[in-house]
């Protein structure tokens, strides 16, 4: 099988705003009219959807078929944002933005300079800012400003106002499958659902039904084909998409003062990172998340049954935000990957990821380009920055997809570091059973023809 652990822990803005405070809601936005009709030709909204206090907000519903096997969706709208870096060269002691400088960022943020400096204490080497939304026009003038936009905002060399992003891991229910589900109450979907399983034989204690959908290959390309059978506009995750949630925990890491405005909050910066299922049961840094049944026995292990602890395993820490990106299942994404003897990035300035196929993923070179950016082997803030700080380019593909910086101390998420190696496919979020490997910060690679009971997908799109 040969999988390897990376180790680390339009022009309509979108609203609710992105930033409607220090930390707004994690990326989570209001499609603008008719993108979401565009992506998914009859998609709803979720009945909760204008409610906070439910897992519901935000979210676009959808259903259809794949042959006989009926599917459903629950996505949620990351609205294009803008980040700005706080500090010059490397950060740290000396490179840090002044207060001036901070005081330059005010008109384009919804924070204070106070908190762009305690966000320096506690990242001197990563800190960021989020530009409120409306602040800029277009890139352009965000760029002049300070201001990056991800390249997840772009796709075919189109500015996009977000994507859509499943609300948690694939899941089947023995009928059905389904590409997200809204948390309620736990308890009800941990007795009907388990995760979708990258696998030809499903794993003791779990049904399947992989192999009544025609066509499927009972391999990691499965990922791919399942999504676009769905729907054309249907996607395995992507490089881009991964770096830009990984992004956003960031900013909540930087920003969040108590667990209320995120349940993963940690005061005293040890754990202040999303967490999950990575230790069979439980998340090895904060036990309290658990699950009704262990992973090894697979029913009943989607999601932890208590709406507060459920909260912790969030991207940004509220019970409507994005699950399962610590521990759970790896998930391969579209965009990277070690083809024809190098490592190569999706050129996303001239083609779609929708472009990407089951038969193309791993065999055509000409939507991508060679990596030819140094990458560094830690999420370390020892001596550089662990981000790529370029508006544009090959440094703005890579930030949050892979780190800038090298060392093993000082780390993001747990004191965790990543390297790469020569296969097809990039993989994110970690295993139920490697404890500080998993994260929304893990990187894992693999290949596009294998197939693993460890391994799961999410669904995206524009």
């Amino acid at each position: 099988m040969g999988f390897i652990l990376y180790r680390a822990h339009g022009a309509v803005p979108p609203t609710p705003p992105i930033s409607s405070g220090a930390l707004g809601d994690g990326g989570i936005a209001f499609a603008p009219d008719g993108v979401a009709e565009a992506f998914c030709p009859g998609i709803t909204k979720h009945k909760d959807f204008n409610d906070k206090t439910k897992a519901g907000y935000g979210s676009y519903v959808a259903n259809g078929t794949i042959g006989n096997t009926t599917w459903t969706a629950d996505f949620k709208f990351i609205g294009k944002f803008y980040w700005a870096p706080l500090f010059k060269g490397t950060g740290g002691a000396g490179n840090l933005l002044n207060d001036a400088e901070l005081g330059e960022l005010l008109p384009y943020v919804n924070v204070s300079v106070e908190q762009m400096k305690e966000a320096q204490r506690r990242a001197p080497r990563s800190c960021i800012v989020l530009a409120k939304t409306g602040a800029f026009a277009n890139e352009s003038e965000a760029n002049a400003k300070g201001f990056i936009l991800p390249a997840a905002f772009i796709d075919g060399g189109e500015e996009k106002s977000g994507f859509f992003i499943s609300s948690s891991l694939t899941t089947q229910d023995g009928t059905g499958i389904q590409f997200g589900l809204s948390w309620t109450d736990g308890a009800t979907e941990n007795a009907n659902h388990q995760l979708w399983r990258l696998y030809s034989t499903a794993p003791a204690g779990q049904s399947t039904v992989v192999n009544t959908i025609e066509g499927c290959s009972s391999t990691c390309k499965d990922a791919i084909y399942i999504s676009q059978k769905a729907s054309p506009k249907f996607q395995c995750e992507s490089a881009y998409t991964v770096a830009a949630l990984s992004l956003l925990s960031l900013a909540c890491a930087q920003y969040a003062t108590s667990t209320d405005e995120c349940a993963w909050y940690d005061s005293n910066g040890v754990m202040n990172f999303p967490k999950g299922i990575n230790s069979t049961d439980k998340d090895i840094d904060d036990n309290s998340v658990t699950i009704p049944t262990a992973m090894s026995q697979t029913a009943g292990s989607v999601f932890p049954a208590d709406q507060t602890v459920y909260c912790k395993t969030t991207h940004n820490g509220k019970v409507y935000g994005i699950t399962h990106v610590n521990g759970w299942l790896w998930r391969p994404f579209v965009g990277y990957g070690y083809v024809d003897n190098r490592y190569q990035l999706f050129d996303n300035s001239s083609n779609r990821i929708s472009q990407i196929t089951p038969d193309n993923c791993d065999t055509d070179t000409s939507m991508y380009h060679e990596i030819t950016t140094a990458v560094g082997d830690a999420w370390s803030e020892e001596t550089d920055t662990p981000l790529f700080v370029d508006k544009s380019g090959q440094g703005r593909q890579l930030n949050c997809l892979f780190s800038h910086s090298s060392g093993n101390a000082s780390n993001l998420f747990g004191q965790d570091y990543h390297d790469r190696s020569t296969y097809s496919a990039g993989f994110v979020g970690g295993l139920w059973v490697d404890s500080s490997v998993a994260g929304v910060f893990g990187r894992g690679s693999g290949d596009w023809t294998d197939a693993d009971s460890n391994w799961g997908f999410r669904v995206v799109g524009y």
